[in-house]
């Protein structure tokens, strides 16, 4: 592929944020191994940045970019049924998905509550599943404990791994067979996931790399993330959310395509018009040096507590940023605020 081959190193161990669990850093360690970044020998996962934040997060708005530290693991879906079987425990219309389509979705508890945040990856033989890495066990036991007698093997993939790029239609993506290359269905700034071992993805960074595109690291890409409205499992939306809550309708939700685990609530949720609370994004700014903190409770004007700050980030050397929180929809259009770790009030202003 594309004229050179690359040999994966063994994979270093690392800790994630969870430090009960440890995760071979495979993709990161044949990057840096390759000579595309720098890691610290000390480094924990997540990686904020590989050494310029701010040309990270300019990167992300003005240009290509790579983001290889986006927190994601796969699972594949592979059998006869598997079209069927994915369709029937998940929020979208699996069974009208071609090959080389992706889509977002939820898979949600019998109450129509969230379990997990996926992007669904159609290819000619599986389906591949990307949902964040603390819910790729979750997710493989909650779908298998429901295989009876369906052709369906679910795999988590320890070999193929994922890496998301911004611009897509900026590059030259003619890689070869190695790799896998799927537009985001409905995906923010012209953005797409390729897919293949980190043997075959550290030639394509590579290549990414010599054409301009940007290797980006964990804020830059949670900078992206929250400006995109993309909910974070665990952080910005759990099982306490119903899935319209998560406010990706459009993308992630088919209110057309039938029963599935959860369908009732979401549908009858749906013919009521409108949920009590919903992931929204804001702005913060000049009046505060700081971001408000995750988990501080969102107020109005009169002091009340109408929801609750899950995301914020701060763009580098700038004080000002985004933040998600989960906000009662009354209270859309008033004057809000939230604290930052100082305990100063910061306000939060929609676009």
């Amino acid at each position: 592929m594309m004229g050179f081959q690359y040999s994966e190193p063994s994979a270093q161990t690392v800790r994630t944020a969870d430090p009960t669990i440890e995760k071979p850093m495979s993709l990161l360690s044949a990057l840096q191994a390759a000579g595309l970044i720098n890691i610290s020998p000390d480094a924990q996962r997540p990686i904020a940045d590989f050494g310029d934040p701010l040309n990270e997060y300019q990167a992300a708005w003005t240009s290509a970019a790579i983001i290889v530290e986006n927190g994601m693991s796969m699972m594949t879906v592979t059998g006869e049924d598997r079209a069927k079987f994915l369709h029937n425990f998940c929020t979208n219309d699996i069974k009208k998905m071609q090959p080389g389509e992706t889509c977002e979705a939820f898979f949600c508890n019998v109450k129509g509550r969230i379990l997990a945040v996926a992007v669904i990856i159609c290819e000619d033989e599986c389906f591949r599943v990307l949902t964040d890495e603390s819910r790729i066990e979750f997710l493989h036991q909650h779908l298998n404990k429901y295989l009876i007698t369906e052709d369906v093997t679910l795999q988590i993939e320890s070999e193929a791994q994922s890496i998301l790029i911004i611009s897509i239609h900026e590059l030259d993506l003619n890689f070869g067979e190695q790799v896998s290359v799927f537009e985001l269905k409905d995906g923010p700034k012209d953005s797409g996931w390729i897919v293949g071992a980190s043997s075959e993805l550290v030639p394509v960074v590579k290549n990414l790399s010599e054409q301009g595109a940007v290797i980006l690291g964990y804020d830059a890409w949670e900078y992206f993330r929250i400006s995109c409205n993309l909910p974070k499992y665990g952080v910005d939306v759990s099982d306490e959310n119903l899935a319209q809550e998560a406010n990706r309708n459009e993308q992630a939700i088919s209110f057309t395509k039938g029963c599935y685990l959860g369908q009732e609530p979401i549908a009858r949720l749906d013919a009521m018009g409108h949920v009590n609370r919903q992931l929204e994004e804001f702005e913060w700014s000049e009046d505060s040096e700081k971001p408000p903190v995750g988990g501080k409770p969102v107020l109005n004007e009169s002091g009340e507590e109408v929801g609750t700050v899950t995301s914020a980030c701060q763009i580098p050397n700038e004080h000002r940023g985004i933040v998600l929180a989960m906000v009662k929809t009354k209270a859309l259009g008033a004057v809000l605020t939230a604290e930052n770790e100082d305990g100063q009030p910061v306000r939060l202003r929609k676009e």
